[in-house]
């Protein structure tokens, strides 16, 4: 092999390029994505092509939430024998959030990157029932969402899209007036 490499092509499609000498052996290559670098899932088959130069890219999809996840290629001969060509840790795509205020009084401002697709949230309390859920449809990045009618406490807010989820604790608040 000359190379291999692993490019995010969205939040949760990538794209594995690898070179590799013409070999009349080699049946197909695997890509092969973990979480800890030891527990692989099969992402990908591609069918050696002994006609082309050696040169491959294949785009796949994963749904892995860890930070950072391993990709693997293997290559597997028509003999039956597997050897693998490499490993590359690739930071998977997060959801760039901020929450606030928090603690927090009536109303809650969600800041998130611009991401295509629908963007859910829900809250839930200490027990963990879910006590309010919405969803974002537009590309906006900054959404308000009005709290006034939950119970002073405290509250974990889940924000997902298409691509990954964000967790944190919320702190609710009773607001007084001050005359």
């Amino acid at each position: 092999m000359t190379s291999f490499d692993v490019k995010a092509r969205s939040n949760k499609t990538y794209e594995a390029i690898w070179e590799v000498n013409k070999e009349e052996n080699c049946h197909f290559y695997q890509i092969f994505g973990s979480e800890n670098g030891i527990e692989n899932s099969l992402l990908s088959t591609v069918n050696a092509d002994l006609t082309q130069d050696g040169r491959y890219s294949e785009n796949f999809e994963h749904q892995f939430t860890a930070k950072s996840i391993y990709i693997t290629l293997v290559q597997t001969d028509y003999d039956g024998s597997s050897s693998t060509i490499g490993t590359k840790k690739v930071d998977n795509a997060e959801i760039e959030t901020r929450i606030y205020p928090n603690p927090v009084g009536n109303h809650l401002y969600i800041e998130s990157v611009d991401i295509d697709g629908e963007k859910k949230f829900a809250i839930f309390d200490i027990v963990g029932k879910q006590v309010m859920s919405g969803t974002f449809n537009n590309p906006v990045k900054n959404h308000t969402i009005d709290v006034s009618a939950l119970k002073q406490g405290v509250y974990y807010v889940k924000l997902i899209t298409n691509y990954s989820e964000f967790t944190t604790v919320l702190i609710k608040i009773k607001l007084r007036l001050h005359r």
